[in-house]
């Protein structure tokens, strides 16, 4: 068992994603519910938004007056002239003068009427907006979409907006109906000239046939500018809206929450990649390495019950004597089986291999010594249960001043025990002396077996000349 991960292989596997990401599902949730509190939060914290929308359509031919004969009629205009129409300067301009005349609050008046402008300035319209339709009849109905930070104001820029464009299309069809009254007087000034240099009757009384025409089409006009209408009608005038459309913190939050699982997938997924550990026994394979044995994670109250139990008729009772039977068939160069247990980096779990694999090979009727040789952060004596002795205790930190009579330690299922002793920083000086190789060596002549939990990798150092041949090395971890 290996804490090191090769980056040989560059193949992405589902089952390998699937698996880093569940190894790291409650910091990705955690991401998310974090992310979705804070979008909610802020979002609680922003103004209310409004919207009111006002509606606009094209008139159909009919309600339109026309005078035969004359360009009167506006033509109709295109969704993308009035969409440039809302934002032109004329029209802005017209607007803030109707919020002028509006009953809104006079610090709402100056707030929209600041917003238009710089809309303008900046050539992005989002307070009031225009959404074209074309219905059954081919007639376009228009939508202007007005936000605003209270209800009044929405619903009074929708219809200030509807209200601008309506008039300016009326005043083009008032200009209309101006050009042709232009053109009719001219015409009859003109017919009126002729009459009166006509020379005869038949010349004089086509000349008057004319100007009657034209006079009845004067009239017409005169007719049609009472009740003149452009191109466009209003269909509805805007409503109060009764609830904000923004900010949604629901929709916000879930938002947020979907990023944050996302997020949190792709970094699991890039620190995974930059990790430099093992976490399946199916990535040994880059190293061309055995897998001796895979132990699997004991929850703490599990292990109140007592180590032995666990791995004589427990949970740990297949993993353990696996691990034991692959562990003896490795070959070895001394008498007595040596075996130091390391790992990466703290904390993955070696001193607990270390102690699951004594306890198995002591259940055999192996003699066993296990040796805590991690100064760093002794462990074993915490796991073990040790019977009390009369003589001094022989401890790691204590291997070469202890006197003759010292002697390790038994613990209640008959493993021999050196406990570390004193914690020390300075692990790789007394571990890394020939002294030491020789006084584990004298030591090991009365066992089958010795353990030798070692302190992490980098710290470890010389306790490899304890192993005549790497094979006998094994790195515990998660």
């Amino acid at each position: 068992m290996t804490t090191f991960r090769s980056a040989a292989g560059s193949e992405i596997h589902l089952a390998s994603i699937i698996k880093t990401l569940q190894r790291s599902l409650w910091q990705i949730l955690a991401l998310a519910v974090l992310l979705a509190g804070l979008g909610y939060v802020l979002s609680k914290r922003q103004a209310p938004v409004y919207q009111a929308t006002a509606v606009i359509a094209t008139a159909l031919p009919d309600l339109a007056g026309t005078v035969t004969g004359l360009p009167v009629q506006t033509a109709t205009l295109s969704p993308d002239l009035v969409g440039k129409l809302l934002q032109s300067p004329q029209l802005v301009e017209d607007m803030v003068r109707r919020l002028g005349q509006s009953k809104l609050p006079a610090d709402i008046q100056t707030t929209l009427a600041r917003q238009l402008q710089r809309e303008l300035q900046t050539g992005r319209f989002t307070l009031l907006t225009i959404r074209p339709l074309v219905n059954g009849s081919q007639q376009i109905i228009y939508e202007l979409q007005a936000r605003g930070t209270t209800p009044a104001s929405a619903k009074v820029l929708a219809d200030t907006g509807a209200a601008a464009i309506l008039a300016w299309d009326l005043t083009q069809a008032r200009s209309g109906v101006q050009r042709a009254r232009t053109v009719l007087t001219a015409q009859l000034a003109d017919y009126q000239q002729r009459l009166k240099q006509a020379t005869t009757a038949e010349e004089r009384s086509s000349l008057q046939s004319a100007r009657g025409a034209l006079l009845l089409k004067l009239s017409q006009i005169d007719v049609q500018a009472t009740g003149l209408t452009g191109s466009l009608i209003s269909l509805s005038s805007a409503v109060e809206p009764l609830t904000p459309v923004a900010p949604r913190p629901l929709r916000n939050a879930i938002l947020a929450g979907l990023a944050g699982l996302l997020i949190g997938s792709l970094m699991a997924l890039l620190l995974d990649s930059l990790r430099q550990r093992v976490h399946t026994a199916d990535e040994l394979q880059d190293f061309g390495l055995p897998v001796l044995g895979q132990v699997p994670k004991i929850a703490p109250r599990l292990m109140r019950q007592g180590l032995s139990k666990l791995v004589e008729h427990g949970r740990l009772y297949e993993a353990a004597g696996f691990l034991r039977v692959n562990m003896l068939a490795l070959p070895h160069s001394f008498p007595q089986r040596r075996y130091v247990i390391s790992s990466a980096r703290p904390g993955d779990g070696k001193s607990t291999v270390a102690s699951i694999l004594a306890e198995n090979l002591v259940a055999q009727g192996l003699r066993v010594l296990l040796i805590d040789a991690d100064l760093h952060q002794p462990t074993q004596h915490l796991i073990h249960v040790t019977k009390p002795s009369g003589a001094p205790v022989l401890t790691t930190s204590t291997l070469l001043s202890a006197g003759p009579d010292a002697a390790p330690l038994q613990t209640a299922s008959g493993i021999h025990l050196i406990p570390a002793g004193k914690a020390s920083r300075a692990t790789h000086t007394l571990t890394g002396s020939a002294a030491f190789t020789q006084r584990i060596e004298e030591l090991s002549q009365a066992y089958d077996a010795v353990l030798i939990d070692a302190p992490h990798a980098e710290s470890f150092g010389r306790l490899f000349a304890l192993t005549a041949n790497r094979r006998d090395h094994c790195r515990g971890g998660r």
